[in-house]
């Protein structure tokens, strides 16, 4: 659809600009064939009022030669004539014929004291002149300017009586002695005046004109006029003076210059031309837009290719950087394990010798599965997968297991762990319990770590005003006064896989993931993580993050400051690893660095359980280590098997199922679920614990969902399982 807007738009634009085109040619065109037109006129305008004056100027010339006839006798015979024009008659008669044309009246006005008293008509017309227009003629404008001139005057326009309209001339007659004598007069009618002036052709080619002129007071007089007052506007003239008027032509076309018809096939030309043009324009564009197009396209493909190539060489790169660094770290506890394991096969008969090789070997280990569960973190991380839970918590009791599952290692290097615990007002909170005590563990280790023995390490945690409704905003600082870290290292600080290079740490494991992990945690709860440190005064983390406050409001609880000595106490949540291993801490037993020696004091010789687990290398050391609790086991292969033992198996005959997920035939979650389907409370309340290597906390929640108590990550902490027993089979001890 976009597509075809895009389309109509292109060609509307086109269309509006080719058809503007075309208009403004036809405008140009226009003005320069109107221009043209009016000249052309314009020139016929000028010859028919030179036409016209010369018509004029002949009836003038035989007005002149009347008077001249006239003026050639005596002053006696002049009055003769005034006196009795008819005693006269056969001479003026063959003036008549020698002066006679066309229609014109010719008359013989004679003035007696100031007026004209007599007319003669030379043509025998009186009806049609009878005109008295020089009474007074003393005073009159016209006879003035004639007496002083001694010319001829035209009078206005005048309306004859049995005729259509015209004008007179006039030529004063003077005695030889000055005294007026009258006047040789012409009637001239409209017709005569036009004769040979082309004006009558004009109006048959359909234009219409108007003849005027202004009177001695402005005042416009018209001689004849058949054009309206819309022509008027755009019309031509020409002006020429007669006998002491300017008298003016005014044409123009009946219809205009260019008549409606012709803009109309103008127009529908345009059109037809603009449509013409636009299509052929478009195709052109089109065909331009799709070279464009495939240009652009070649660009973004080459630069997508481009930064494709770049992206895999970052890849390639940081493949490369990831796998020598996991190389690196990977090795070094393999190294360890594999030394130890051939120094402790090597001297099987030094009982001390292969317990110190296999204590390193169990340290190693560990350390191998740290990387690899940091590694892990990074990738969901990366991945944008890792996701928060939503626990409810008290977050007091979180600092305090925290401050608990700190205590071995600080015992170890005889640290002091101070807790200090202020302004914290609303402490049910809602978030995600494991991962923060994943950043808080990761921190308080690097100060045990990075701190010489019997160093301080402080742990403050304060409650910030914030304006949001039922968030509270927490600050934990964790401080401590070990060797601290250059500004340039801090730089890199939570960059992956980097370590400072400092010999002073190059003895302490570590594999550069945990700060990153921990900053990405952090901003994951919308909180934010500052550091400050300085070479040999210490390092001092700085963490803000944001939590949804449960209904729990308690104001009674007043600032305090707590110590390892603090008794801590919170009860055990299900599927809660951490948790177990802090009830094992809290335990007033003191726990044994050799688990062998745990199991073997355990007495579970009433008890049977189910090992279900594919791989027989797993199932067998896991049998192995329960047989010294005298547990009585079982063993299926898959979940399927698991299911049909539990069926043909006699009610309330196990006391708990080891489950792997990861099995063929049927995994886990669907052995589990088909356990729980089964009638019976024995079935629905038989403890069922997911053993796996997957250890995420969507795999906890899934195993959860599936119906099982408990997620125990692979490899197993033998600790952890004990503590899992204790709860599902009894705290029963050989004597």
């Amino acid at each position: 659809m976009k597509k075809i807007l895009l389309k109509m738009k292109i060609y509307i634009v086109c269309f509006l600009v080719c058809f503007g085109v075309l208009q403004a040619l036809v405008v140009v065109s226009n003005i320069v064939y109107i221009n043209n037109a009016k000249k052309l006129l314009s020139t016929e305008a000028s010859s028919a009022v030179i036409q016209l004056k010369n018509n004029v100027s002949i009836y003038v010339y035989l007005s002149e030669i009347m008077k001249l006839w006239i003026t050639m006798k005596s002053d006696e015979t002049m009055k003769g004539i005034a006196q009795n024009p008819l005693k006269y008659s056969d001479d003026l008669n063959k003036l008549y014929e020698m002066i006679s044309k066309q229609s014109a009246i010719y008359v013989l006005e004679i003035v007696e004291k100031n007026n004209i008293k007599h007319v003669y008509h030379m043509n025998k017309n009186d009806i049609i002149y009878s005109n008295h227009t020089l009474d007074d003629i003393e005073n009159n404008e016209d006879y003035l300017f004639s007496k002083k001139s001694q010319r001829t005057i035209i009078s206005s326009l005048l309306n004859f009586i049995q005729t259509e309209e015209g004008i007179i001339l006039r030529t004063p007659v003077y005695y030889k002695s000055g005294e007026l004598w009258g006047f040789t007069t012409v009637v001239l009618k409209i017709s005569d005046i036009f004769s040979y002036t082309g004006l009558t052709n004009l109006t048959k080619e359909k234009y219409n004109y108007e003849l005027f002129y202004f009177d001695e007071n402005n005042k416009k007089t018209l001689i004849n006029s058949n054009i309206t007052e819309k022509q008027k506007i755009d019309s031509v003239n020409a002006k020429i003076n007669v006998y002491r008027r300017d008298w003016i032509l005014n044409i123009a076309p009946k219809k205009g210059w260019i008549p409606l018809y012709v803009i109309v096939i103008e127009i529908m030309t345009e059109l037809f031309f603009a449509s013409v043009i636009t299509i052929i324009l478009y195709k052109i564009i089109a065909s331009k837009n799709n070279k464009i197009r495939a240009i652009k396209e070649q660009m973004e493909t080459h630069e997508a290719l481009k930064q494709a190539y770049e992206t895999a060489n970052k890849a390639n790169d940081a493949k490369t950087k990831f796998l020598s660094n996991m190389s690196h770290d990977i090795r070094t506890p393999m190294n360890i394990i594999i030394g130890m394991a051939e120094i402790a096969y090597g001297n099987t008969d030094d009982k001390e010798n292969v317990s110190n090789c296999l204590e390193k070997i169990l340290l190693s280990s560990k350390h191998l599965l740290n990387l690899v569960n940091n590694v892990l973190d990074m990738s969901k991380i990366e991945s944008g997968k890792m996701g928060l839970n939503n626990d409810k918590f008290n977050i007091i009791d979180l600092i305090n297991e925290i401050a608990s599952l700190s205590k071995p290692l600080i015992r170890e290097k005889g640290h002091i762990l101070s807790v200090n615990i202020s302004d914290v007002v609303h402490r049910e909170v809602i978030g995600d319990r494991e991962k923060l005590i994943q950043v808080f563990m990761n921190l308080i280790s690097n100060a045990i770590k990075y701190t010489f023995d019997e160093g301080n390490i402080d742990l403050y945690i304060t409650e910030k005003n914030t304006n949001k409704n039922r968030i509270g905003c927490y600050e934990i600082i964790v401080q401590d006064n070990g060797i601290g870290m250059t500004q340039e290292y801090l730089k890199d600080l939570f960059v992956p896989f980097e370590r400072a290079n400092d010999s002073r740490i190059s003895h302490i494991k570590g594999t550069g993931l945990g700060m990153p992990i921990v900053k990405n945690i952090v901003e994951m709860m919308n909180g934010d993580i500052q550091v400050e440190s300085k070479i040999d005064v210490g390092t001092k983390f700085i963490i803000t993050i944001f939590l949804e406050f449960q209904e729990i409001l308690d104001d009674s609880k007043d600032r305090r400051l707590i110590t390892l000595e603090t008794d801590i106490h919170s009860d055990i949540i299900q599927m809660n690893t951490q948790q177990v291993l802090k009830d094992i801490y809290q335990s007033n037993e003191t726990p044994s660095d050799n688990f062998l020696q745990i199991y073997s004091e355990k007495d579970f010789s009433d008890k049977y359980m189910l090992i279900v687990e594919d791989n027989e290398f797993n199932a067998e050391v896991l049998g192995e280590i329960l047989k010294s609790t005298g547990v009585h086991i079982d063993y299926a292969k898959n979940g399927q098997e698991a299911v049909d033992i539990i069926t043909n198996t006699q009610k309330d005959y196990y006391n708990i199922i080891l489950m792997d997920i990861k099995m063929p035939v049927m995994d886990g979650y669907a052995a589990a679920k088909a356990i729980r389907s089964l009638s019976g409370n024995y079935y629905k309340n038989i403890p069922i614990v997911a053993m796996t290597a997957h250890a995420f906390a969507d795999d906890i929640r899934a195993a959860k969902r599936a119906g099982m108590d408990e997620h125990i990550a692979k490899p197993l902490d033998f600790k952890i399982l004990m503590a899992i027993l204790n709860k599902y089979l009894g705290n029963s001890s050989r004597l």
